[in-house]
């Protein structure tokens, strides 16, 4: 087991981003309303029905803005790969922040444009959870 490779970076990623992922959707678990169990099953649908019809339209829109966070926040924390594997393992943030490392060597035009096409992909992300969102609050009305 090395650590200082992609399973050590599951590792460390994984015990900040799954305790802050849980944080995220508790809210999103305390809307589900243990009556609407009881009224599906009064109105004779199974445990499947159930799931599709009323529990998937209620945490997939949490999931999606959760998981939206969590990428950004894994995205934005490039000195744990940077400190973990060094030179190694590439990511788009990784990148930057070599190109910014203000050496000689520094090429700054690439990096910002780096940083335009992450922000870009960070800007469409949350659009399209946006875009989930209010599709939920329309079905929900």
């Amino acid at each position: 087991m090395n650590i200082y490779s992609w399973f050590g970076l599951v590792i460390a990623y994984s015990f900040f981003e799954i305790p802050m992922g849980i944080l995220f959707l508790y809210p999103t678990f305390e809307e589900i309303d243990h009556g609407w169990k009881e009224a599906s099953e009064t109105l004779g649908a199974n445990n499947w029905f159930f799931l599709k019809k009323v529990i998937y339209p209620v945490l997939i829109p949490g999931l999606v803005e959760t998981l939206i966070i969590l990428f950004a926040n894994s995205m934005g924390t490039y000195e744990t790969v940077f400190a973990l594997t060094g030179n190694n393992i590439t990511l788009i943030s990784t990148i930057i922040g070599t190109l910014i490392g203000g050496e000689l060597s520094s090429n700054i035009p690439l990096a910002c444009a780096l940083s335009v096409i992450f922000g870009l992909m960070m800007v469409a992300l949350v659009i399209l959870g946006n875009l989930l969102v209010k599709k939920r609050q329309l079905e929900s009305k």
